[in-house]
Formats: structure tokens, C-alpha cells, sequence
């Protein structure tokens, strides 16, 4: 573009240069007539020789011929009219010329700019989308599916495939379009692609292969990895923790070289399946780290529960016999607490079961859960749970709503066992077609719900679990005398299903 511009400039300058000479041109031949013949600096008749020519001239009578000077012939005046006339003509079709050129530059500039603008843009929306999809809970290869097809939209490639590398196979994990797919060996020495790859991508470097048979000098459009006809393909290392997983390869029908921000935006690409891969293998080891903590929480359950339970089970059954003859009555009072440790430690197992299936939680009767729970506490506190239950057979409960009345019984239960050192325990559960009430109550320690120590949150988590299916949660306790929970949910003030 400044080369143009120079140009129209120098157009611009020998146009103003041939307007300024015929302007004073012009004024030249204009002036004879207003100067006079007998003007020195018109008429040649008055020459350097001085006053005596003009002397003589003036005793001859001036009645030699009267020649004209050529520039007062209109023949010169029409020529110079003409040149004049032509200068402008071609100084302003000069100059026309010059801006029709840079304007049509200009416009294929623009047109170009706007293309590049609205590949970018694509780019960036495609960009967007692929990582609008991996913050979601898709799976690895829906992912990887996605990232291959806005690969071939994004871009001029006719093909595009990320593959894997297992031990000495490579493996094709997405395609698209979609086609058949080969397993490459890369101890095969004859593979050209398996060279390739080891020499380049395996090694965290870009590869451009056009394949080109030394023979005939013609491109070989046959691949190892992918069917089709392609003649070049860039490939590019998808790194993941710091190693070579595999690679993103895109194939072109055509010969072509590429620019450097061609080999960028594919690098761009890989980045984004690595990212793909990275997360799903984060995915997995959070789902086995759940697993081993899970497993843990049991082991403590099964450890601190129904292993106690059933070791003081076991303590009195040894001595029972014996007992039993010497003193029967003691004996009737032990095989007591023995039902009791049994039917605790079999409740605590059956709790210990539903925690392993959630959804056996909200299949079960809320009855038979609270029961469950009622026996578990008794296993492990000795303390008997006076239980009432009233729910007929029309009563549908919601499972969100069953699900938060079981949690936070077992809170409320896990708060009497830990802080209320009570000697008995009552537990009500009522539903009828207005609402669903549950109460809990001990004659333990109480406390002053004003004066509640810092970082006690039992109590705050059960409002909110409350407060998350609209049920309403109170609590009425004073020091020495106890402590009384009580949750009630609406039918007709919540519409959960």
C-alpha cells in the first residue's frame, strides 16, 4: 500500500506541475496584447543594441512590413489553448486512475481483513464451544468426538483423528469423519507412518508428512491409521502429565504447506484434547479416591459399631451358660442385653447396607428406617428407643423429603449418643394426608440453644436440609432438662414429587 501511495503522490506532483506551466504560459501570450508591440520584453524588435536601433526605427516611420510574432498568430494561441486543455485532461486521469487502483486495493484489503476477521471469530466460538463441553460431565469420548469434528470445521483438513499410543500400538480414539480405522505396530520397520511418529510426535515434536513415492515422485494417498485418499497430513503431540499420549493428526487432500499459525491453532486443538484426556483421568482417580474413602468410613462403622457390638455379644454368650445355673435371674438379664446387642448389631448392618445403595434409601418404608437406626443407636448405647410410629397405607412420602427425614434422625441420634448422656429416648414419626411430623426426645444433659459453642455445626446442617425440601425444623432444649427436635413437612405448602 505505500508503494501505491507513491505513486498517486508523483501523479499528483507532475499534474501540478503541468497546470503551473501552462498557467504562466497562458500569461505570457495573454499579456502582448495589454504590453504592446513596442514593449522590450514582448516585441524582439528592441534588442540589446540599445536607444540608437530605436532611434532609427522611429526616423524610418515605422513604415517597414508589420510581421507578427508567431505567438500572436492564433494557430499558437489554439495550441496553447489545446496543451492547456490536455493537461488537465490527462493530469486528472492520471491522478483517477492512480485512486481507482488504490481503491481497489484497498477494498481487496478490507475483503480479505473481514475473511480473516470472521475465520478468527470462528475459531474463538469454536474454541468456546470445546471448552464449554469439557466443563461438563460428558464422556471422554464425546469429547474427543467433538474436538475431531470442530477440528475439520475450523479448519481446511478433510480428516482429522487423535490416536493413543498403547505400549507399541497406536490406537485411534476419535475420527471424523467418521471411517474405518487401523491399529499401527510401531516395531513394524516398513511403516513409514510408524517412523514418523517415533522420530517426531513420540518425541514432543510437530510432523508435516506428504507422502511421496520415491519411484514415480507422485503422492501416496494410501494411510495406516484412517481410510481415504490424503496426500499430507500435520500431526501434533497431545501431552498429558508431562508425557506423549497420543497425537492429533489432520489430513488434506491436496499438497500444501503450512503457516506458522496454521501449525499454532492445531497445537491449540491438541492443548484441548490433552485438556479432555487430563480431566478424565482427574475424574477417575477422584471416583477411585471416593471409593477407598468410602470403604474407609465403612471399615471405621464396621470397626467401631457392630465389631464392638458383636464382641460384647460374644462376651456374654461364653458366660451365659454358667451364669445360668448359678444365678437365673442375672441370667434372664444378660440374655436380655444380649437380644438387644444382636438386634443393634443387625441394624447397624442394615444401615451400614442402605449407605451402600442410595438408592435403597428412598425405595425403603421410612418406618423400617427409623426403626433401623432406632436398634443401631440401642447396639451401641444400650439405651432402649421407645418408638412410635404412625403412618398408614395411603401415605406417600416424596424421596427427597424421606431422604432428608432419615438424615436427620441419624444426626439427632448421633448428637444424643455424643453429647446428651441421657438414660432414655423417645422417638415419634406421624404422617397423614396434611403433613408429615417426626420428633425426637431425650431426658439428657440439654443445653441453651442462645449459647451454642463456636463451630458446632450438627445443628446448622440440619436446617439446611431442612430448609431444602420447605420443611420446618425446631428445637426446644434447656440445661438438665433434656432436649426435643421436632420436623414437619407440609403436603399442601410444597408441591416436591
Amino acid at each position: 500500500m505505500t508503494h501505491i501511495s507513491g505513486r498517486v503522490k508523483f501523479a499528483s506532483l507532475i499534474m501540478k506541475f503541468l497546470l503551473l506551466g501552462s498557467f504562466v504560459l497562458f500569461i505570457f501570450v495573454s499579456a502582448y496584447p495589454v504590453l504592446g508591440a513596442d514593449n522590450p520584453f514582448v516585441n524582439p524588435a528592441y534588442s540589446a543594441a540599445g536607444d540608437s536601433q530605436i532611434t532609427a526605427h522611429a526616423e524610418s516611420g515605422g513604415d517597414g512590413p508589420n510581421q507578427m510574432a508567431f505567438w500572436e498568430t492564433w494557430w499558437f494561441m489554439g495550441l496553447v489553448g489545446f496543451v492547456l486543455g490536455a493537461s488537465v485532461v490527462i493530469g486528472y486521469r492520471w491522478r483517477f486512475h492512480f485512486i481507482e487502483q488504490h481503491r481497489q486495493r484497498l477494498a481487496v484489503e478490507v475483503f480479505e481483513r473481514t475473511e480473516e476477521i470472521e475465520r478468527r471469530r470462528q475459531m474463538a466460538s469454536g474454541l468456546s464451544d470445546i471448552v464449554r463441553l469439557l466443563n461438563t460431565n460428558q464422556p471422554l469420548e464425546m469429547s474427543l468426538d467433538f474436538i475431531v469434528q470442530q477440528a475439520v470445521g475450523l479448519t481446511e483438513a478433510s480428516k482429522a483423528a487423535i490416536f493413543e499410543r498403547q505400549g507399541d500400538l497406536v490406537v485411534v480414539r476419535a475420527c471424523y469423519p467418521p471411517g474405518e480405522t487401523y491399529l499401527l505396530d510401531l516395531k513394524n520397520l516398513d511403516s513409514t507412518s510408524a517412523r514418523c511418529l517415533l522420530e517426531s510426535t513420540f518425541l514432543n515434536k510437530p510432523l508435516i508428512l506428504s507422502r511421496i513415492d520415491p519411484a514415480t515422485m507422485k503422492s501416496d494417498t494410501r494411510w495406516e491409521l484412517v481410510s481415504g485418499d490424503y496426500r499430507t497430513a500435520l500431526c501434533t503431540p497431545l501431552v498429558v502429565d508431562e508425557a506423549v499420549y497420543g497425537g492429533l493428526v489432520l489430513y488434506y487432500g491436496e499438497e500444501r504447506a503450512f503457516t506458522p499459525e496454521e501449525v499454532r491453532f492445531a497445537h491449540t486443538l491438541a492443548d484441548q484434547a490433552s485438556l479432555a484426556i487430563t480431566n478424565a483421568q482427574l475424574k477417575i482417580k477422584a471416583q477411585e479416591a471416593a471409593v477407598v474413602a468410602e470403604r474407609s468410613r465403612l471399615a471405621r462403622e464396621l470397626h467401631d459399631a457392630v465389631t464392638q457390638t458383636l464382641f460384647s455379644a460374644s462376651l456374654i454368650a461364653d458366660v451365659l451358660p454358667k451364669l445360668w445355673d448359678s444365678d437365673p435371674q442375672q441370667a434372664q438379664e444378660r440374655l436380655e442385653e444380649l437380644q438387644h446387642l444382636t438386634r443393634g448389631a443387625l441394624g447397624e448392618m442394615r444401615t451400614l447396607l442402605m449407605e451402600l445403595r442410595p438408592s435403597a434409601l428412598s425405595e425403603a418404608d421410612p418406618g423400617e428406617l427409623l426403626k433401623h437406626l432406632a436398634d443401631a443407636f440401642t447396639g451401641r448405647t444400650g439405651l432402649s428407643v421407645h418408638f412410635d410410629l404412625q403412618v398408614p397405607a395411603t401415605c406417600e412420602i416424596p424421596a427427597d423429603v424421606k431422604l432428608v427425614f432419615y438424615r436427620i434422625a441419624q444426626e439427632g441420634l448421633s448428637n444424643i449418643l455424643k453429647h446428651a448422656q441421657a438414660t432414655r429416648v423417645w422417638m415419634h414419626f406421624r404422617c397423614d394426608l396434611e403433613m408429615i411430623a417426626f420428633t425426637l426426645r431425650d431426658d439428657g444433659l440439654g443445653f441453651s440453644p442462645d449459647r451454642l459453642p463456636p463451630g458446632h455445626l450438627g445443628l446448622g446442617i440440619m436446617r439446611e436440609r431442612a430448609d431444602s425440601v420447605g420443611a420446618e425444623l425446631t428445637f426446644s432444649s434447656q440445661p438438665g432438662e433434656g432436649t426435643a427436635l421436632r420436623l414437619v413437612w407440609n403436603f399442601n405448602k410444597n408441591t416436591l414429587e
